[in-house]
């Protein structure tokens, strides 16, 4: 895939998770369905601060430093990135202060928040686009991917997270709220 076909697919992406906002309450969007799981809230806020904190400063380190650049990825990275999709696995992860998504503000917050995101992706695609040469750094899945490859972990990511997303949609609708 190009970055701009990358950025079209994810960009689409999270319009959808957008448009979803206008759907919940406050109080929807942040009931937990149990102590140790995410509300959708919290879903919302990790992918947020994952493609902001995390995947674009992945992708900007790459295109700053050719280290790595031979360091092939894992065997199933490649069938993945050529799917344009992770794994359907749930990945369990530690609770920790630095893994755990804060409980969002306001909806609106949330919604300002996507669009900055959506900001930062058309701008990092403008950088992919001008900046092809790339080196590698280490995803803890995939091993040592390029800066494309970071990029397009975006998607992927909020992509598999609707799964998430659409249990937490049922357990709201169940429960009335």
């Amino acid at each position: 895939m190009t970055p701009q076909e990358i950025y079209v697919e994810t960009a689409a992406i999270i319009d959808d998770y957008k448009t979803r906002l206008n759907k919940y309450s406050l109080q929807q969007f942040q009931l937990k369905p149990a102590p140790d799981r995410w509300c959708v809230g919290e879903v919302y806020t990790h992918l947020i601060r994952a493609t902001l904190l995390y995947h674009l400063r992945m992708v900007d380190r790459c295109l700053t430093n050719l280290e790595n650049a031979d360091v092939p990825s894992k065997p199933h990275a490649k069938a993945e990135f050529e799917a344009n999709e992770s794994a359907p696995v749930k990945v369990k992860v530690a609770s920790s202060p630095g893994y755990d998504p804060p409980m969002p503000e306001s909806i609106e917050k949330v919604r300002d928040d996507i669009e900055a995101v959506l900001r930062r992706l058309l701008s990092t695609r403008d950088k992919l686009l001008t900046e092809p040469e790339s080196g590698k750094t280490e995803h803890p899945s995939y091993g040592f991917i390029d800066a494309k490859q970071w990029y397009q972990v975006i998607g992927m990511h909020w992509k598999h997270h609707l799964m998430q997303l659409e249990e937490l949609e049922t357990i709201i609708a169940s429960k009335s709220v």
